[in-house]
């Protein structure tokens, strides 16, 4: 018996330290992947100090050893587009792994917006449409200030097929399917974003030294306990804040009743936003109740349907027929609500809203869909509503998102990937930072010699997206606009940054929605860019670029590059505005004649002239023979 337990023993030290010793993987290594073809492929992961590691890829065997800290590298020689094909880590077996492009895909929110938010507009593309050769890897959205990160805590490749498209980020697959239509190989996205992020928060520290108001919060923000107590705060700030509100709302479990009597309650337009305002016309936070009948005419209430709410600001619960069907807890997304069979009722229902301000002005967005939709017939829900206001409160301040500081993105998202080789870059980023485009193109150009030194490729093509426009459009010229000055930095940015594409996307914005749903446009201008900067075809990716203004009488003409090919003619172009050396712009009458733009000068002795130089310059029009925009710009005149 004794011996038995000492064997035993033996048995149990010895899996003990068989656990311990086992290689350990990152996440971005693992079934499913896409490596990059062509190039020298870099395998790493952790295991104990000093243990042999083996790794059989691509009909190779490669050894090497973990260093003193269980880290381990193998540098693996380039395999051409193949798949799918196994490779095997000591007893660790990886499957269907491809080998074509990876592209990594950065930036904030509209970069990050996930393929089932763009559904209003490509439903019938997105259902029809599967290729399990396109992955997509999204890295979860953590931060750091201290330590450089290794790993990610989730995240795995999904091929593009239905039941894992949806999270998607729309932008990258619409890129992904045209760029597998043009190279046949397989695609890789490694989709590496964050909403409301700002450019320094995918810089290092030392990218940033030559800024020092963003690298002196530095310190400050790599004290852990000041992190935590700032987030901590926010946190029990906003729980006094919700349960303050919810033991003042007088609405609360009674208005959202279908038998609630509300006749006595004022009636408004829904998009007449008076009703979130008191006499002095300020802005009222807390609770608004709205509610409103409607007939369910044609629709069937025993199949289901959808409640579509649109874009209401900021906080909404929603009711029908006294029935909970949805909530929303910040502005941005639209509101899709779906109503199981039963919910709906023959003849009168009842509709009830609960509407959370916490800064601000309330409001329900006009230009979105308010209806209950089922199959092919809708209801409306536009016009008179009831309204009632449940709790007025003190504005609730907003909280501090540490992932949006300097650094913080950097060394937790981007790190762990630097050992992963890519074939280029997508960016779209810059409404975290419109209001500083001052230094907005030095930190952009700090940004990408970073990453190629890190992604270790001096030439790594980085295609970036000009802002669209947003907002009520306002063609006054002596307005500022920190979208239009953003826009321009952005499109220097390609003349001053070798392999750098600016694709213009003035014909893709919503002037409600700061996530308009035009992707697809994008996503195949990124494909005609990467096209001529990442594999060297000789394509029409650019629109009309300006060359020189000259002034011939009181006329200013301006020519434009060969390389954006002519403008196409236009009795009248909109968007012009001339200042003299004050720089005090006016409107001016334009056309295009003759691949010229002809400006009639409303000013003695023009010095400048721009072009789309506004937060939303809806209708820009001046465009080349395949539909490609001219950008926003400012050209002095000569």
């Amino acid at each position: 018996m004794k011996r038995f337990f000492s064997m035993l023993l033996a048995a149990l030290l010895l899996f003990a330290f068989s656990a311990e010793a086992k290689v350990r993987l990152p996440r971005l290594i693992s079934d499913g992947m896409v490596l990059q073809r062509d190039t020298e492929l870099r395998f790493w992961g952790f295991a104990d100090a000093g243990e042999e590691v083996h790794l059989t890829f691509g009909g190779r065997e490669y050894i090497t050893t973990a260093d003193s800290e269980g880290r381990w590298l193998i540098l693996a020689d380039p395999l051409p587009a193949c798949g799918p094909i196994t490779m095997q880590i000591n007893d660790i077996v990886l499957r269907d792994i491809l080998v074509g492009d990876v592209w990594l895909c950065s930036g904030q929110s509209n970069m990050e917006l996930q393929v089932y938010r763009v559904m209003d507009k490509f439903a019938d593309e997105i259902r029809a449409y599967e290729n399990p050769m396109i992955r997509h890897f999204k890295v979860p959205t953590i931060y750091d200030f201290n330590a450089v990160g290794e790993d990610y805590p989730s995240g795995s490749w999904e091929p593009c097929v239905q039941g894992k498209v949806m999270q998607f980020s729309a932008l990258c697959y619409f890129f992904a399917k045209r760029m597998y239509e043009t190279t046949g190989v397989p695609i890789g996205l490694m989709n590496i974003s964050v909403g409301g992020s700002r450019v320094e928060s995918w810089m290092s520290p030392e990218a940033l030294e030559e800024f020092p108001t963003i690298a002196s919060k530095l310190s400050l923000l790599r004290q852990e306990e000041y992190v935590k107590s700032v987030e901590a705060n926010d946190r029990l700030r906003s729980r006094t804040w919700h349960a303050e509100l919810n033991r003042r709302d007088e609405g609360l479990n009674k208005w959202h009743k279908a038998d609630y009597d509300d006749s006595a309650w004022d009636e408004a337009d829904l998009f007449d936003c008076r009703w979130a305002r008191n006499d002095a016309y300020r802005p009222i936070n807390g609770v608004m109740w709205l509610r409103r009948t409607f007939q369910s005419g044609e629709i069937d209430p025993a199949k289901p349907a959808v409640l579509r709410m649109g874009y209401m600001i900021d906080a909404d619960s929603v009711f029908v027929n006294g029935t909970f069907v949805g909530t929303t807890s910040y502005q941005y997304p639209p509101r899709i609500y779906p109503l199981p069979a039963g919910v709906l009722r023959e003849g009168e229902n009842t509709i009830a809203v609960r509407l959370i301000s916490q800064s601000g002005t309330s409001a329900v967005v006009h230009d979105k869909p308010y209806k209950v939709v089922q199959g092919d017939k809708e209801i409306s829900l536009e016009g008179v509503w009831k309204h009632r206001r449940g709790a007025a409160l003190y504005p609730l301040a907003g909280e501090a998102f540490f992932r949006w500081e300097p650094t913080a993105l950097y060394h937790a998202m981007l790190a762990p990937s630097f050992n992963y080789a890519i074939k280029g870059a997508l960016w779209y980023q810059g409404e975290s930072n419109t209001g500083e485009t001052y230094r907005y193109g030095a930190l952009f150009e700090n940004m990408i010699e970073e990453w190629r030194k890190e992604y270790r490729s001096p030439n790594l093509p980085v295609l970036t997206v000009q802002l669209p426009g947003y907002m009520v459009p306002d063609d006054n010229p002596e307005h500022p606009s920190g979208w239009g000055e953003l826009r321009q930095v952005q499109f220097d940015a390609m003349k001053t940054i070798p392999n750098v594409a600016t694709v213009v996307t003035l014909d893709c914005g919503e002037w409600n929605d700061i996530h308009p749903l035009e992707k697809k446009k994008i996503g195949d201008r990124l494909a005609l860019a990467a096209r001529a900067l990442a594999y060297g075809e000789k394509v029409q990716w650019r629109g009309p670029e300006p060359q020189k203004a000259t002034l011939k009488g009181k006329e200013i003409v301006i020519n434009f590059t060969k390389e954006g090919l002519k403008p196409v003619d236009q009795a009248e172009v909109g968007w012009i505005a001339v200042a003299a050396a004050d720089r005090r712009f006016v409107q001016a009458k334009a056309r295009i004649e003759r691949g010229r733009l002809c400006i009639e000068s409303p000013v003695e002795e023009p010095a400048f002239v721009r072009y789309a130089w506004a937060d939303n310059p809806e209708g820009a029009s001046i465009c080349n023979a395949e539909g490609l925009l001219c950008s926003t710009f400012e050209i002095a005149v000569e």
